[in-house]
C-alpha cells in the first residue's frame, strides 16, 4: 500500500510539471511527465486532457484524438470545451 501511495504522488508531482511544459510550449517534455502520470494513475482525466491538448500542438492527431476522447469519458463535463479539440483531431487524423 504504501508503494501505491508513493506513486500516486508521483504523478500527482509529473501532471503539474506537464501543466507546466504545456504552458510554457514545451509539448514533447509535457508529453513525457503526464505519459508517466497516466501510467500511476490510468484514469487521470486532466492528464489525458492535457497530453491530449500538447499531441495537438505536435501534430500528432490520431493521439490526440485518443486522450482527447479518454478525458471526456473520464470526465463528461469536459465535453464542451474539448468537442472543437476533438473535432479538429478527427479532422486532421482522417476520421
Amino acid at each position: 500500500m504504501p508503494n501505491r501511495i508513493i506513486t500516486k504522488r508521483i504523478g500527482a508531482i509529473l501532471l503539474e510539471r506537464g501543466i507546466v511544459y504545456f504552458r510554457q510550449s514545451e509539448f514533447e517534455k509535457a508529453v513525457e511527465d503526464l505519459t508517466k502520470t497516466l501510467a500511476a494513475d490510468e484514469k487521470n482525466a486532466s492528464a489525458c486532457r492535457t497530453r491530449g491538448e500538447s499531441f495537438l500542438k505536435l501534430k500528432r492527431f490520431s493521439e490526440a484524438l485518443k486522450d482527447l476522447q479518454r478525458a471526456v469519458e473520464l470526465d463528461p463535463t469536459l465535453e464542451p470545451a474539448l468537442k472543437p479539440l476533438i473535432e479538429e483531431a478527427k479532422k486532421e487524423s482522417g476520421y
